[in-house]
């Protein structure tokens, strides 16, 4: 359930913030941030294809947990230091993560179903369901915060009054391009290190996942051979 957690609370969130940092850093209208999250979205349901295919053929559904989240850890945290100008780079990266993310969406269901005796599959299932839910929620409250915290906490003196929300609309707009592009810049800069920063924090969920992975069990699904 906390593999099913984190999951959820990197997909809604950076589904969020995603194009909400293209927007920003690369001054890419609406249409064109919202382009940049399809490879992580297509991504997903391959990864939980792939993902079941193995299970069913295995039996093991561990493997794609430590493997789902090596993945995402380690495009994120590359992501999280790749020029959002370098675009082909950056979509291959969010690909990256949505696959292994999607590699988990199956693992865990199964696993925890496995866990539990055949008349509680339905409750084990409700509550895979609600963990999942309430990761979302957390999630995309979670990342928000520390964003808005790291825009405020970059703001040059001179806007030091701003919150870290009146800061993100000013670079969203582009009011400040037309009034100081030096004091924009140096906005930019921050909102850059921001930006860095909550996809750090989300890497670093990947790691607990995987850590969290470790500890589980290899167990064979039900009605497989054991081997």
């Amino acid at each position: 359930c906390l593999v099913a957690f984190i999951g959820f609370f990197q997909i809604v969130a950076l589904s969020v913030l995603i194009p909400l940092e293209f927007q920003t850093l690369t001054g890419a209208d609406p249409r064109e941030a919202a382009l940049m999250l399809i490879p992580f979205t297509l991504a997903m349901p391959i990864g939980a294809y792939v993902a079941g295919r193995y299970a069913a053929y295995s039996g093991k559904f561990k493997p794609l947990i430590l493997v789902g989240n090596t993945l995402v850890f380690t495009a994120l945290l590359a992501f999280a230091f790749t020029d959002l100008h370098r675009i082909v780079l950056a979509v291959l990266l969010l690909a990256v993560v949505g696959f292994g993310i999607g590699m988990q969406l199956p693992s865990t269901i199964v696993g925890v179903q496995n866990a539990v005796a055949r008349h509680d599959v339905g409750v084990a299932t409700a509550t895979v369901a609600f963990v999942r839910s309430f990761g979302a929620a957390v999630g995309v409250a979670v990342l928000t915060s520390i964003l808005l915290a790291g825009l405020r906490s970059h703001a040059p003196a001179l806007h030091a009054a701003l919150s870290g929300s009146e800061v993100l609309r000013d670079l969203v707009e582009g009011s400040l391009a037309r009034a100081d592009p030096a004091l924009r810049q140096k906005l930019l800069a921050g909102a850059g290190a921001a930006f860095r920063n909550i996809f750090i924090v989300s890497a670093g969920l990947g790691l607990v996942g995987l850590a969290i992975g470790a500890l589980l069990r290899n167990e064979t699904l039900h009605g497989r051979p054991h081997s």
